[in-house]
């Protein structure tokens, strides 16, 4: 028995190595995932192919634009790192991490955003841009950017530090501090009163809530860590031998299996991909394997590889079809309520583990509701499958409606453009501290303001809140809300003593929220909202969130 088990170890470490060398070209941070869709969001897509309407799991790259009309995103670029889009807002995603480099630069151009970092991979290694300013992050922490039109831009640090650079040089700007960019020109502001309408920084809290919460036990490779919380709470882990622990998801239809419920889009360099309809899917659909047992039902194994899908695909003179990859890197078979995971010879039509469609519904929205049953699958006899990816050519804008409205988002008169990046100060480091300077930069005791001389500061990484507020709607998410407030309390402002970082306790609460599995309806609704994963927040307390008054301001001497 001691001999077969380091048998099959050393099989499997083969295998794995084998399949770390086919697609090591693929870097799996190269590929943000859209990570909430609530409402009106689309995405123009870089080298000209098409607008698309936002949703869950899509994957997002280098040169992607996405606006808001009465919607909000969430984007993830991976190490715990989001960029949350409040309504009437576009970002374009400039630049996204390459093997080797992390860096990320986005460009807001109207709208807000909460920019929330847990780790940051670089010095300075995320940078968001506006007609007014350019800000560099110097620490973890919450960030928030408003761009008003055509007339400034205002910087909110809650927590970490920042940098901002305009035309007369740049500024550390920490926690509890704020400041207005007006073309390159940095002015401040006396008035912190809260702002009435309040929702985008409760569901901003929302979404910290859940995504800092303490899991049980952790299954997962450390590079799919940041995936617990979203699999905790849509499956359950199970031990399978030969395996270890297992991912098991709770679906309750008999019909479901991988890269079934959902769809495929066709991106540069990677191909035909997978985008999930379930809420979890990102995780299961890009990485590791899935078998199947009677009993037990579909199960995935955890493994640290990303590519656009683990399928091989059939390639017939009219028909497509794929089927999921074992443990041994071999298209999963079920015949007879038995898995066969190494199987040899030709595939068998009847399997239960093969999705067929007619090529030209490849790209269809939902594949489930397009793809052969039964009989119209057995009668294509024998068939063979590899990795070769289908032939079939990308169409754009397939979805007419989705096209004119997501122009019209774009390509709105109040949209600016960045025109010019203001230059990083490298003598700006939080390792660095000139104190005579901090009155130049707002704080909320502060009570008069001059204008920035080219300074250099401090920071620290402080504990986030672990606060959020409910919503009254009912919505369908991956992850849901729990959040209750009952009390306001301001951010608390800059101290000149350097706190240690510590995680955050786990706060829990009831909710009226519930949680529901997206259905598998043709249908589209503006009103529909998808989540990909749970906001369980709670506290007694909430940070408000400053106005975007402008009222007061300290022009330059």
């Amino acid at each position: 028995m001691k001999k077969q088990m380091i048998l099959l170890t050393v099989i499997l470490m083969v295998t794995s190595f084998v399949c770390a060398d086919e697609y090591e070209s693929y870097y799996a941070h190269s590929y943000a995932r859209l990570n909430y869709v609530n409402g009106d969001v689309y995405v123009q897509r870089a080298g000209d192919l098409g607008f698309e309407q936002g949703e869950v799991n899509l994957p997002l790259i280098e040169g992607d634009k996405l606006g808001t009309r009465d919607g909000r995103a969430e984007i993830h670029f991976g190490y715990k790192n989001y960029l949350r889009i409040d309504r009437d807002s576009q970002v374009d995603l400039l630049r996204l991490p390459r093997e080797g480099d992390d860096l990320i630069i986005i460009h807001l151009l109207e709208g807000s955003v909460y920019l929330r970092v847990n780790n940051l991979r670089l010095d300075k290694g995320i940078e968001i841009h506006t007609p007014d300013s350019s800000f560099y992050v110097l620490d973890n922490g919450l960030f928030r950017i408003d761009v008003q039109g055509s007339l400034s831009t205002e910087l909110y640090v809650l927590e970490g530090e920042m940098e901002a650079a305009g035309q007369e040089g740049s500024v550390a700007v920490s926690r509890g501090e704020r400041l207005l960019a007006e073309n390159g020109a940095f002015q401040y502001i006396d008035d912190y009163n809260a702002r009435s309408d309040e929702s985008f920084a409760d569901w901003n809290r929302s979404r910290d809530s859940f995504q800092n919460q303490n899991v049980y036990r952790s299954y997962l490779p450390a590079e799919l860590d940041e995936y617990e919380s979203e699999l905790a709470y849509y499956g359950r882990w199970v031990h399978e031998n030969p395996y270890g622990y297992v991912w098991v998801p709770n679906v309750h239809y008999s019909s479901w299996r991988p890269y079934h419920y959902g769809r495929w889009s066709w991106y540069p360099v990677i191909g035909w991909t997978w985008v999930s309809s379930d809420p979890w899917g990102w995780c299961v659909s890009h990485y590791g394997r899935w078998h199947w047992r009677g009993g037990l039902g579909w199960y995935w194994i955890p493994q640290s590889h990303w590519r656009p899908a683990w399928v091989h695909w059939h390639h017939g003179s009219n028909y497509i079809g794929w089927a999921p990859l074992s443990y041994w890197n071999r298209p999963g078979v079920i015949l007879n309520n038995r898995f066969y995971g190494q199987y040899n010879g030709y595939y068998p039509s009847n399997s239960r583990a093969l999705t067929v469609v007619h090529k030209n519904q490849l790209q269809s929205r939902h594949i489930s509701k397009v793809a052969l049953q039964g009989a119209g699958v057995n009668q294509l006899g024998r068939m063979s499958l590899s990795s070769r990816q289908p032939g079939v050519q990308h169409v754009r804008n397939l979805d007419r409606t989705v096209s004119m409205r997501a122009s019209q988002v774009m390509k709105r008169s109040s949209v600016r453009t960045v025109t010019k990046s203001f230059t990083s100060r490298s003598n700006v480091r939080s390792s660095e501290v000139n104190p005579s300077n901090r009155s130049r930069v707002v704080s909320r005791s502060s009570t008069t303001r001059s204008t920035p001389s080219r300074s250099t500061s401090t920071s620290r990484v402080s504990t986030p809140s672990r606060s959020s507020s409910s919503s009254s709607s009912r919505t369908v998410r991956s992850t849901p809300s729990r959040s209750t407030s009952s009390a306001r309390v301001s951010t608390p402002s800059r101290s000149t003593s350097t706190s240690r970082v510590s995680t955050p306790s786990r706060t829990t609460s009831s909710s009226s929220a519930r949680v529901s599995t997206p259905s598998r309806s043709s249908s589209s609704s503006s009103s529909r909202t998808v989540r990909s994963t749970p906001s369980r927040s709670t506290s007694s307390a909430r940070v408000s969130t400053p106005s975007r008054s402008t009222s007061s301001k300290v022009k330059k001497k």
